[in-house]
């Protein structure tokens, strides 16, 4: 016979026994039952009651006789169930209601109205049917890390295609190398604006997307972060953040849809992740390179977008190559629809000064001074007014060099792509037709003082503790190279022959690069022009 029984046994008896109560006996105890209840509640999600375990007799008087009672006022004391049952007292209730959130899970709920997007979400217990009512208890589970994020559940489970018709129909990538610094004498404000002004000439060279992928690198660097303060500008307005992932390492991704077509993408991120540890990530102090990715589920199935800092190391780079293939990798793996990848990978074209075509590149693409001043004190001249420039021409010969990527074996990013991915990744093709993206120059070229002066005989001579007696200080034309292609200005880009640049460290190259998935139909890459270091290139593509 359990406790419980017992003690109802005993109310159940007659109390004559024990004596009738005394009122006048002030020693007698007001008193009532306490009852303890299981700790189990009758459903695993919701309201529902729990029954009565045990019950004590407890002293509720209120009127002490001493300090030490006084102390415990309020904390009832347990006293002989016999005095209960002779008071005959109310006994506790059989059951009491009870919450319990420990088996609820989110459920799918109501389809939109078009059929089109993402569910809603509701609650129910494991084994049971959804109830709306029950919404608050998979708060309190989801709050105690019991069940995963609402949003989370129904971006993953919750979408509807039945009623798609049309909906994401393109989708532009923009890769874009910007540092929040270029020296000392630029500040994070001056390259933020630059960078806002950079993205926003691209996004209107995509020609009204869809969907629009800023694939960015070296926004975040030892010098600050601009990746945080340009994603918040650009999703304002007319298009909505659906993505981000970025400003821990140099590479970063945001994804922008147009507002009115924000129901075609899951309400959060399924994943957000780096990859730079390995692969010497950490090779150049400035900034950490690596691969950043960003995993999102639209009504067109997975997109998977990326944005990749490339290692340097001249024109052959294992740890490029090696960062190349884990990254496409990882992206494969996620199985996606469509895949945005752009990057700054850091490859380099294959010349050097000393070679017959690197030659033939300086005499083509160096530039000539318009106009050459006249001074009393100071003689400007062009060592090489006699080479004929044409910039058309040096395009032609960069695109006669190998498509190198880094590897020894001397494949073609493409060809890396073909192997690691079994053909289901590719480079966007085009980007050679158009002039290579990186080191840019400001300008034509620049007159430098040459130390020398021209002496009154025509003679040129040292000048002595920088001053040049009776002659001119002589300033020679330092030219960067000219590029010229089909649709663009006259491009520069830096030269050996001007300051300590050398190639192929710094030569002429297509550095910039965009990758999607085999099936992506996709026009010829652009790119918007800078006057230093990095252009910025994009790629528009059907969905």
């Amino acid at each position: 016979m359990t406790r419980l029984a017992t003690v109802l046994l005993l109310v159940a008896g007659p109390h004559s026994a024990c004596g009738a109560r005394d009122d006048s006996d002030e020693s007698y105890p007001d008193v009532e039952w306490s009852g303890t209840y299981e700790k189990a509640c009758s459903t695993a999600c919701g309201q529902g009651i729990t029954l009565l375990k045990d019950m004590i007799c407890v002293s509720v008087k209120t009127n002490y006789d001493n300090i030490m009672d006084k102390m415990k006022k309020g904390i009832p004391k347990e006293v002989p169930n016999q005095l209960c049952a002779t008071a005959e007292v109310k006994l506790p209730a059989q059951t009491k209601p009870c919450e319990e959130f420990r088996g609820c899970e989110w459920r799918v709920g109501t389809a939109p109205s078009d059929n089109c997007g993402w569910s809603d979400t509701t609650c129910a217990p494991a084994s049971g049917s959804p109830d709306e009512s029950l919404v608050k208890f998979c708060d309190m589970a989801e709050r105690d890390g019991l069940i995963e994020n609402r949003s989370f559940f129904q971006s993953k489970n919750g979408l509807v295609t039945v009623g798609c018709v049309s909906t994401l129909d393109s989708i532009c990538t923009i890769t874009i190398n910007q540092p929040p610094n270029n020296g000392m004498f630029t500040s994070i404000g001056t390259n933020l604006k630059a960078s806002k002004t950079k993205v926003a000439e691209a996004m209107h060279k995509c020609e009204d997307p869809d969907v629009i992928v800023i694939a960015s690198q070296e926004m975040k660097n030892v010098a600050g972060d601009i990746f945080s303060p340009l994603s918040d500008h650009l999703a304002t307005g007319d298009w909505a953040e659906v993505g981000r992932c970025g400003a821990r390492i140099s590479a970063g991704v945001q994804v922008l849809v147009k507002a009115v077509k924000r129901m075609y993408f899951a309400p959060l991120t399924l994943r957000c992740w780096y990859d730079e540890n390995s692969y010497g990530g950490k090779g150049a102090w400035t900034n950490t390179k690596g691969t950043a990715f960003l995993k999102l589920n639209t009504v067109k199935g997975i997109l998977v977008a990326a944005s990749t800092h490339g290692q340097r190391g001249g024109v052959l780079s294992k740890p490029r190559r090696d960062q190349l293939l884990a990254a496409a990798q990882q992206i494969v793996e996620a199985n996606p629809q469509i895949v945005a990848w752009g990057g700054d990978f850091n490859t380099r074209t294959n010349i050097s000064a000393d070679t017959e075509l690197g030659q033939e590149i300086l005499q083509f693409g160096s530039s000539h001074p318009e106009d050459i001043p006249v001074s009393d004190t100071e003689y400007f001249h062009d060592a090489n007014s006699n080479w004929s420039q044409d910039p058309a021409a040096v395009l032609r010969a960069l695109q006669q060099t190998p498509d190198k990527f880094g590897s020894e074996d001397g494949k073609s990013l493409q060809e890396l792509l073909t192997d690691a991915t079994h053909g289901k990744l590719r480079e966007v093709e085009g980007v050679r037709d158009l002039c290579p993206t990186y080191r840019k120059a400001p300008d034509s070229g620049k007159f430098k003082k040459t130390g020398m002066f021209l002496a009154r005989d025509g003679s040129t001579k040292k000048k002595m503790w920088g001053i040049a007696k009776d002659g001119k200080t002589i300033n020679e034309w330092k030219p960067y190279v000219a590029c010229k292609a089909v649709g663009y200005p006259v491009e520069y880009f830096l030269s050996p022959l001007v300051g300590k640049t050398k190639w192929p460290d710094r030569a002429p190259s297509w550095t910039e690069r965009i990758i999607v998935t085999n099936r992506s139909k996709c026009s010829r890459p652009k790119k918007v022009i800078s006057a230093e270091d990095h252009d910025v290139l994009l790629a528009r593509c059907s969905l």
